[in-house]
Parts: structure tokens; sequence; C-alpha cells
């Protein structure tokens, strides 16, 4: 009996993405680039809660719009490298629309947990914070009793 090879990949094809299994690519294009509607979402309510929390800093946040424009910059090229085709929908097929989408989604989800640095402060003794503040949950007591000793003050003899 021979075996056609076209048969070979459909089979395996079932078996590797059983979620796939009886949904159009429609479908899944659609479910992509829902993801990634969400994780753009997101993106963008974690940097407007950066630029709400350090609301009186203008030097660092016009930084960081340079710095998120240029994020931008960055995603799109590394799109267009990931998929150069000037026809990518000809080139690529039908999957393309999935395959952008899942792409970006993993870009953007890498963005918002880099971001959340900022919202989410680092502990106190990281020298190398710079713009990114101290964590509330990481200060020593007295700092988040409002007392203005420090550590230092309250362990001297």
């Amino acid at each position: 009996m021979k075996f056609h090879p076209l048969l070979l990949v459909s089979l395996l094809t079932c078996l590797v993405l059983p979620a796939a299994h009886g949904q159009s690519q429609l479908e899944l294009n659609t479910q992509a680039c829902g993801e990634y509607q969400k994780a753009d979402g997101q993106l963008n309510s974690v940097y407007q809660q950066i630029r709400r929390q350090y609301s009186g800093q203008k030097q660092f946040l016009d930084k960081l719009t340079r710095a998120e424009r240029a994020w931008i910059a960055y995603r799109d090229a590394h799109l267009d490298s990931r998929f150069p085709s000037n026809n990518p929908q000809l080139e690529y097929g039908s999957v393309y629309p999935m395959c952008r989408c899942q792409e970006l989604t993993q870009l953007t989800r890498e963005r918002i947990q880099f971001l959340k640095r900022w919202v989410e402060g680092v502990p106190e003794g990281e020298v190398c914070s710079g713009s990114i503040r101290i964590s509330a949950v990481n200060r020593p007591l007295a700092s988040r009793c409002g007392s203005s000793a420090t550590h230092s003050d309250q362990t001297k003899g």
C-alpha cells in the first residue's frame, strides 16, 4: 500500500494542532488578532499607568514617549523582516494574518512585562534602577510610615 505524503501532513497537522481542529482559517485569524488586540489594550493601560504615576517627571515622560515610538518602529521593522514579502498575504497565504497577529501578540506581551517595572517598582538596593521607583513593598518600614529616618539611622547605636 502506497502512503500519500499529503495525507501524512494532514494527519500530523491534526495531531499537532488539536485546538485548531474544526476551525476555519478565518476563525483562527480572528482569534489570533483578537488576542493581539487584547494585548495591545493591556500595553496601552500599562503605558497610561506609568504616565499617571510619573506625571511630575517631564524629562522621563518625554524620553518614555520617544522610547515607545522607537519600540513601535522596531516592532514594525521586526514584522517586516519576519515576513519580508512586498505582498505577504499573497506569498504566505491565508495563514498570514494569524501569524502576523501571533508575532504582534508575543512582542507586545514582552513589552508589557518590560514596562511593568515602572509600575511595580524595583527592590530597594537595586543600584541600576534609574528612573524606576523603589517598590513600596520593598521599602524599609520607616520610609513607608513617613519617617525621615533611614535604615542606617535606625541601626546606629
